[in-house]
C-alpha cells in the first residue's frame, strides 16, 4: 500500500480473477470494495477488468468503481469496425 503513495499511479486496475469471483465469493466483493475505497481516498480512479455479466456490472457500480470493461460491454474489435458500429451506426 505504501508503494501507491510512492509511484502515484494513474489508475488502479482490478483483476478479472477477483471480478469473476464476485458471483460466488463474498470475500471478493469485500476485497474489491476496500481496494476501490483506498483508491478513492488517494484520488486514484479504479478500473475493473473482465466484467462479463450484468450482476458483476451492478455490484461494481454499487461499489463505485470508476470504469468497467469486459465482454459484457462488447468484444474487442479493430478500430475501424468499432468506429463504424459506435460512431456511425451499424450498417447491418
Amino acid at each position: 500500500m505504501v508503494s501507491l503513495l510512492e509511484i502515484s499511479p494513474d489508475r488502479i486496475k482490478l483483476d478479472q480473477l477477483l471480478v469473476r469471483q464476485l458471483n460466488s465469493h463474498r470475500e471478493s466483493e469485500r476485497l474489491l470494495k476496500q481496494i476501490i475505497e483506498i483508491g478513492k481516498s488517494l484520488g486514484i480512479p479504479s478500473t475493473a477488468e473482465g466484467v462479463e455479466t450484468l450482476e458483476q456490472a451492478k455490484i461494481l457500480s454499487d461499489l463505485e468503481c470508476d470504469l468497467l470493461q469486459g465482454y459484457y460491454f462488447g468484444r474487442p474489435a479493430p478500430a475501424a469496425e468499432f468506429e463504424k458500429e459506435y460512431f456511425h451506426g451499424s450498417a447491418a
